[in-house]
């Protein structure tokens, strides 16, 4: 008696070392399926909440659970529980401390990628020593010596290893946070199919099943809680039910998905385990097939139906423990074997009983979680903001960084600086390294080009500018070859007619009196015409200030309202004067100025013409005309509704050969000749202009000042 005894204890020990390694099960599984950016996360929560559930099991747990039981309820002692007692009870003991780190980090998983770490602590602490221990009361309390205390125990509930009681709970615990904390960014967006979101490694996850299913040997074997003829059968239902699970999921999802999506294998097999735990001790072989395959059945429909009400479970933690596990805790009654459940209880009243176990378990569950979690989040934000999120939880949460993320940074920062010195970090002999080297090695292939296209664009536009330059030269000079052909053609007229009359008067043969009239009428003529050419010469350089009279603004614009009118019109442009009556004269020239307005209003004519971003855009140009009483001045503004002159042009708009006009449309010298007369006229004039607003050009006029002859009494 004492060897088996010995024997027991060792069995349980065992178990324990086989649950405790589900843990590096659960924590590469959830770190293979989700994002590289929240591994290290994913790693930490999977370590401390072990930790802090083992201590607050030990502390309070276990009493709780497995202490004295106080109607049914609660227990009451076994709290800071000694090690001076028998080894098979700290045995015990163990045992059921792996079993509340397991329902504690089966959370994890469904949370991952936005939680923030000190709220799921909170949680860890919540589960391990509340949740968990007082439902873990109702069902199992009593269970070491076989005589069920708790009020569902005796009722008749069963639940052989913990699909409801560890699998169960976890999945309803982390429905409450995900109904608080929301899904991931990006997973749901609105009139839109769900994006699904891959894991960063999936081997590493397949790992994670093994090491898991492994784990589940000792998990369901070691619910005995002896060295049994039961073990073996224990152990093989588990890998029948994970096996069967698996190969329906596949056979399911590859029918539907048209492809072996390797998620299916994944929580296929754990949902086959999961649905088997309630069950293992009391069905055979083919009852195992069967439960775990409706297992991964209802793992899939559980996944579609959190997937339709947009809830964001990042492992699909709730179809596994939640989905699955409702179904094993019902398969007791419907294929156990009711010697072997020992309840007394009817096939139909088995079924009572385990339907109301798992309506209990999740009014306890998803309510109390709820509520703490919900207050918890009113002192203690449960999610990290979109901006931590999006950078990942191992930098938010931990400070820590990975040789992709640093990568990463690096690329950022170029594509928000343009910055192409900047390098990525080279980590020899890894992957993630050799890429980085190669990267840097195509940034500073195209800072190079770069370089070099920089280079060559100063150049060409060097060259353009003395294209430019070259070409307006060239216009000037044809301008210079034009008014001199029109000069030298009067002048040699004149030039012959007088050499001609020089002849005659030395000659004094056939002199008439006519003759010579008609001679010096010809070469007054010709003279008469260079003199026209040589005054419409000096405008682009001077205005003659001898023949300056007083002269009516207003007068200037109608005149040349009148002439372009006409033309104006058939260009689809409307011109709107609006004119001050009654304006005080200014000292001018009424042809210069005349010429002024008439340049403004070819200038922004070409500009509707040619230049217009918009066919829809209105074509207006107005001019007005008004006094400004303070500076006594006349003010004239020509404005139009064109695409407007860039800044940079500004301020060289009035300078001799300057254009925005393309090569050959002008030389550049008309807006530096309206510049020119009215500084002449002791003017000044000022350009306003905004893309795609328009432009305004400002004249200011000084009047004849009061006493001098022309003066109007403003």
């Amino acid at each position: 008696m004492v060897e088996q005894k010995l024997i027991d204890t060792l069995w349980i020990l065992i178990c324990s070392v086989l649950v405790f390694i589900m843990q590096p099960g659960f924590s590469c599984l959830e770190s293979g399926l989700t994002r590289a950016k929240n591994t290290i996360n994913v790693a930490i929560k999977n370590l401390t909440d072990f930790g802090i559930s083992s201590i607050l099991f030990w502390a309070l747990g276990f009493g709780l659970m497995f202490g004295e039981s106080r109607g049914g309820l609660i227990g009451t002692s076994h709290f800071f529980l000694s090690l001076d007692r028998h080894s098979w009870f700290i045995a015990f003991f163990l045992f059921e401390l792996v079993f509340c780190g397991t329902a504690t980090t089966i959370i994890s998983g469904a949370v991952a990628e936005r939680m923030r770490f000190r709220a799921y602590l909170v949680i860890a602490a919540i589960v391990s020593c509340l949740i968990y221990p007082v439902f873990g009361h109702w069902v199992w309390n009593g269970l070491e010596s076989n005589a069920y205390s708790g009020w569902l125990g005796k009722l008749g509930f069963r639940d052989f290893a913990g699909s409801t009681v560890v699998h169960s709970l976890a999945g309803w615990v982390s429905l409450s946070a995900l109904v608080l904390i929301g899904p991931r960014e990006g997973r749901f967006t609105k009139n839109a199919p769900p994006r699904k979101i891959s894991g960063h490694d999936i081997p590493i996850s397949v790992l994670g099943v093994f090491l898991l299913w492994l784990g589940w040997l000792g998990f369901n074997g070691g619910s005995t809680l002896a060295m049994n003829d039961a073990v073996s059968r224990i152990i093989t239902n588990t890998i029948l039910a994970g096996a069967s699970g698996m190969v329906t999921t596949l056979a399911i999802g590859w029918s539907i998905k048209r492809l072996p999506h390797i998620e299916f294998v994944i929580n296929g097999s754990l949902a086959g385990c999961v649905a088997i735990t309630a069950s293992c001790y009391f069905v055979g072989a083919a009852a195992s097939v069967v439960i775990g395959a409706i297992g991964g059945i209802a793992m899939l429909i559980t996944e579609e139906l959190l997937e339709r009400l947009r809830i964001d479970d990042a492992v699909g933690a709730i179809p596994v423990h939640l989905g699955a596990g409702v179904w094993g805790t019902l398969a007791v009654a419907v294929f156990g074997n009711p010697a072997l459940i020992n309840t007394g209880l009817s096939p139909l009243q088995q079924l009572s009983a385990q339907g109301l176990g798992i309506a209990v378990c999740g009014l306890w569950a998803f309510g109390i979680s709820f509520v703490a979690f919900y207050i918890l989040n009113r002192f203690v934000r449960l999610r990290v903001s979109p901006e931590e999120e999006y950078s990942g939880l191992n930098i938010s949460e931990h400070g820590s960084s990975t040789e992709l993320l640093d990568f990463f940074r690096v690329m950022e920062r170029q594509i928000e600086t343009g910055d192409l010195s900047l390098r990525a970090p080279v980590e020899p002999f890894t992957e993630v390294g050799q890429i980085a080297q190669r990267y840097n090695s195509l940034i500073e292939a195209l800072e190079n080009a770069s370089r070099e296209l920089k280079d060559a664009y100063l150049k060409l536009r060097q060259s353009q500018s003395q294209l430019i330059q070259s070409a307006k030269m060239a216009a000037v000079g044809q301008l210079s070859s034009g008014i001199a052909h029109e000069i030298n053609n009067p002048l040699a007229g004149a030039l012959n007619t007088l050499q001609l009359l020089k002849m005659q008067v030395e000659q004094a043969k056939d002199l008439k009196t006519t003759d010579v009239k008609k001679l010096l009428n010809t070469a007054e003529e010709s003279l008469s015409r260079c003199r026209k050419i040589t005054t419409s010469l000096l405008s682009f350089s001077r205005a003659s200030k001898e023949l300056f009279q007083p002269v009516s603004v207003n007068d200037a614009v109608q005149k040349i309202l009148d002439i372009i009118e006409y033309e104006i019109r058939l260009d689809n442009i409307a011109i709107q004067p609006r004119l001050q009556p009654d304006l005080p004269l200014v000292m001018g020239d009424s042809q210069f100025l005349q010429q002024v307005i008439f340049d403004l209003v070819s200038n922004a004519r070409w500009a509707f013409l040619h230049r217009t971003p918009s066919e829809n855009q209105v074509r207006v140009i107005t001019i007005t005309s008004s006094y400004d009483r303070q500076n006594q001045n006349v003010i004239l503004t020509v404005s139009d509704t064109g695409p407007g002159i860039p800044e940079e042009n500004l301020a060289k708009i009035f300078e001799p050969f300057f254009t925005t006009k393309p090569e050959g449309e002008g030389t550049g010298l008309g807006l530096s000749i309206v510049a020119h007369i009215i500084e002449e006229h002791q003017g000044t004039i000022e350009v306003q202009s905004r893309l795609n607003q328009g432009t305004t050009f400002t004249i200011s006029l000084p009047i004849i000042p009061s006493g001098k002859p022309g003066a109007v009494s403003p």
